[in-house]
C-alpha cells in the first residue's frame, strides 16, 4: 500500500507517493520541474517528511532518477517511521533468520533436558534467555535474547512463539547510528548461519518510560532484497554457540564492514556446478583480507636469511651512474623492488601458512572434504598435498583475474575450492578469538565435514 502526502524537497513544494522504499515526487508547480529534475544527481543524504497518519519519516536516499514528464523517483536505503519528539533507547528485532538460529523448540527442549521444570507464562510474558554486552564506537550496547509474549500484539499476533533480540543503548535520534546497530545483528546472523543473504526482519523502535518500553515506530531496510528463509532446523544454532556468543558479537562490533560477498546466497556449495569463477575470486579476496588482518601470523616472513644479500645488491645498484631522469627513475624502481623482496608472501605461500596455522582444525574433516582425492595422510595434508591445492587455486585465480576463459570446475576441482572456502571461514573465526577446538566443531556443523559438534552434545546433553 502506498503512502501519500506533501514534502518540501530542497526548497521545492512537492506531492510524494512512497511504496517499498521508492518515493515518487511531483512538483506542485510545473515551473519547478527543471529544478526538481536537476536534483536527481544528489546522492547519500537524509530527507524528512510526514505520513498521512501522523508518523514522521527519516529516509536515507542513496539513488534517484528523473523522468521527462517532470517527476522524480528517490530510492531509499532505509526509512525510519517514528512518533516525533522522543529519543530511541531500544530496538526489538524479530525475523526469519532469528527464528532459525534461536529456534524456540531447541531452547525449551534444552531447558527440559537440564532439569528446568517451570517455564513462565509465555503467552503474555517473556522468558529472558541471554544477555550480551559489546562496545560499538565507544558506546556500551546490551543485546538481550528473549522468548514469549505470543499475544504481545493482541489480535494482530500470528500466535507463534518468536525469539526476540532487544538492543539497548543510550538515548539517541541519530538515525544513521541506529541503522548501523541494526546492521550489526544482520551481519552477526549472516556469519553464524553462513549465508550472504538474509530473511525478513521486523525492527521496532522503543523508548523507556517509567521503566517500561513504549512503542515509537519502525525501521524499514531496503539495502538488500530479503529472501524467504526456509524454517528449517539447522545443524548450527544458538544452543551450540552459547558459550562463545559474546566473542562473536564483539567481533562483529569491531569489524562491522567485514565483506561477506564470498558467502553463498542460501545453500552450501559442494559440486562443480555450485561454484562459479566469480565465487573463487570472491573467496580469494576474503582470504587476502583475513591474511592482512592478521599479518603477524599469516604474512610475516623472516628477512634475516636474505638481509645480507639485499644490502649487497642495494649497494651495487646505488653505485650505478645515470645520465637523465629516465635512468634515475629506473634505478629508483630497482632499489624499491629490492627493498620489498622478502617482505611479503606470495599467494601459494599464504595458503600453506594459513593451513599450517589451522591444521588441527581439519584433523577430522579432510577425508570428508577431499574424498575425491588420494591423500598421503587422512588427518593432515602433506606439503605435497597443500602445494598441489595452492597451485591449482592460484593458477585459476590468475586466469580469472586476467580475463582468461574459466567456464566451470569439475567435481574434483570443486573440492579444492571447498577446502579453501572452509579455511577462509576458519580464519575469520580465529580472528573472533575462538579456539581451534571450537572452530573445528563449528565448521563440522556448518559444512557437515565432521561430527564433533554432534558428538559433543550427545556426550554432554
Amino acid at each position: 500500500m502506498s503512502d501519500m502526502g506533501y514534502i518540501n524537497y530542497d526548497g521545492i513544494e512537492c506531492v510524494y507517493s512512497e511504496k517499498d522504499g521508492t518515493i515518487e515526487l511531483i512538483s506542485k508547480n510545473d515551473e519547478h520541474n527543471r529544478e526538481l529534475r536537476a536534483c536527481c544527481f544528489n546522492r547519500n543524504y537524509m530527507i524528512e517528511y510526514s505520513r498521512i497518519r501522523g508518523m514522521k519519516c527519516h529516509a536515507y536516499i542513496n539513488d534517484a532518477s528523473a523522468y521527462i514528464n517532470g517527476h522524480m523517483e528517490l530510492h531509499a536505503k532505509y526509512i525510519f517511521e517514528v512518533l516525533a519528539g522522543k529519543p530511541v533507547t531500544h530496538m526489538q528485532i524479530t525475523g526469519d533468520d532469528i527464528d532459525i538460529f534461536f529456534n524456540p523448540s531447541r531452547f525449551f527442549f534444552s531447558l527440559s533436558q537440564h532439569g528446568t521444570e517451570k517455564v513462565g507464562n509465555i503467552v503474555y510474558s517473556k522468558e529472558n534467555a541471554d544477555l550480551w554486552k559489546i562496545n560499538y564506537k565507544g558506546t556500551n550496547i546490551e543485546i538481550g535474547l528473549s522468548y514469549g509474549e505470543i499475544l504481545r500484539d493482541g489480535i494482530r499476533s500470528d500466535l507463534k512463539l518468536h525469539p526476540r533480540l532487544t538492543m539497548s543503548f543510550p538515548s539517541t535520534n541519530d538515525w544513521a547510528y541506529l541503522y548501523e546497530l541494526y546492521r550489526l545483528v544482520v551481519k552477526f546472523l549472516q556469519i553464524v548461519l553462513y549465508k550472504r543473504t538474509h530473511g525478513h526482519f521486523k525492527v521496532e523502535l522503543c523508548s523507556t518510560e517509567n521503566e517500561q518500553l513504549s512503542y515509537l515506530g519502525e525501521l524499514f531496510d531496503y539495502a538488500d532484497t530479503p529472501l524467504n528463509s526456509e524454517k528449517e532446523l539447522r545443524e548450527i544454532n544458538y544452543n551450540n554457540y552459547s558459550k562463545y556468543m559474546e566473542r562473536l558479537w564483539r567481533f562483529v562490533a569491531k569489524d562491522p564492514d567485514c565483506d561477506l560477498s564470498h558467502f553463498p546466497d542460501m545453500y552450501l556449495r559442494f559440486s562443480g556446478n555450485d561454484y562459479t569463477p566469480l565465487d573463487l575470486f570472491y573467496i580469494f579476496t576474503a582470504f587476502e583480507y583475513e591474511c592482512d588482518s592478521r599479518k603477524d601470523i599469516y604474512n610475516s616472513p623472516d628477512e634475516t636469511l636474505i638481509q645480507g644479500i639485499k644490502e649487497q645488491m642495494l649497494t651495487k645498484v646505488s653505485e650505478c651512474e645515470y645520465t637523465d631522469d629516465i635512468e634515475k627513475r629506473f634505478l629508483d624502481d630497482v632499489m624499491n623492488s629490492i627493498r620489498n623482496q622478502g617482505k611479503t608472501y606470495g599467494q601459494k605461500k599464504k595458503i600453506l601458512t594459513a593451513y599450517t596455522v589451522l591444521s588441527k582444525v581439519f584433523t577430522n574433516s579432510l577425508e570428508n572434504i577431499l574424498y575425491r582425492h588420494t591423500l598421503e595422510d587422512a588427518q593432515e595434508l602433506s606439503e605435497k598435498d597443500i602445494n598441489k591445492i595452492a597451485k591449482f587455486l592460484t593458477s585459476k585465480r590468475g586466469k580469472i583475474a586476467h580475463g582468461s576463459s574459466v567456464s566451470k570446475f569439475s567435481d574434483a576441482e570443486s573440492q579444492f575450492i571447498h577446502f579453501f572456502e572452509i579455511l577462509t571461514y576458519s580464519m575469520l573465526l580465529k580472528r573472533a578469538e575462538l579456539s581451534e577446538y571450537e572452530i573445528e566443531m563449528i565448521i563440522g556443523a556448518v559444512f557437515y565435514c565432521n561430527a564433533k559438534m554432534r558428538d559433543h552434545f550427545l556426550l554432554n546433553g
